[in-house]
């Protein structure tokens, strides 16, 4: 008797792959799955809670691509956007401590991958979770680049 394999994955709405980074057959869907793990364990046991700890861990993701001093203002805003007006210090303290696990898990597990998340969709079935990610790269900064202009051109080339 024969048994056929589901082919379970579902891909993303993206694939590309990032050769540079070595990260050819990443799925952001299982990037950001990882990284909401520990959540999703613990608090995710409702469709409304599981779709909220996505919805953040991929707001933690893409925070985490900007440079740093614009990571602060927005996770002020992310803080804004979840807390209400009315909320207490610890639901603040828990929402910062749910970004620290999710941020300490991307630099532990994907500090190289640079893709930003510009889209996904979450569809429950029969018990099943299904997660597409639609995503885009993120350049090296222009300075991290070697530069291929010899020394007076590259200055020339420069805007003041």
């Amino acid at each position: 008797m024969s048994r056929k394999k589901k082919n379970r994955q579902q891909p993303d709405s993206a694939v590309r792959a990032d050769t540079t980074l070595g990260n050819d057959d990443v799925r952001m869907s299982d990037v950001i799955l990882k990284l909401a793990e520990p959540l999703l364990k613990k608090y995710g046991n409702t469709p409304q809670r599981f779709e909220s700890i996505i919805g953040l861990a991929i707001a933690v993701w893409n925070k985490a691509l900007l440079p740093d001093e614009k990571q602060v203002a927005v996770e002020q805003e992310l803080i804004d956007l979840i807390i209400p007006k009315d909320g207490h210090a610890e639901e603040v303290g828990g929402i910062l401590q749910a970004f620290d696990i999710i941020d300490e898990r991307r630099k532990l597990l994907f500090p190289k991958i640079r893709k930003f998340v510009a889209s996904y969709d979450i569809k429950f079935s029969d018990g099943r979770v299904s997660l597409n990610i639609g995503w885009a790269p993120i350049p090296a900064a222009r300075e991290a680049k070697p530069s291929v202009l010899p020394p007076e051109e590259k200055d020339a080339d420069q805007n003041p």
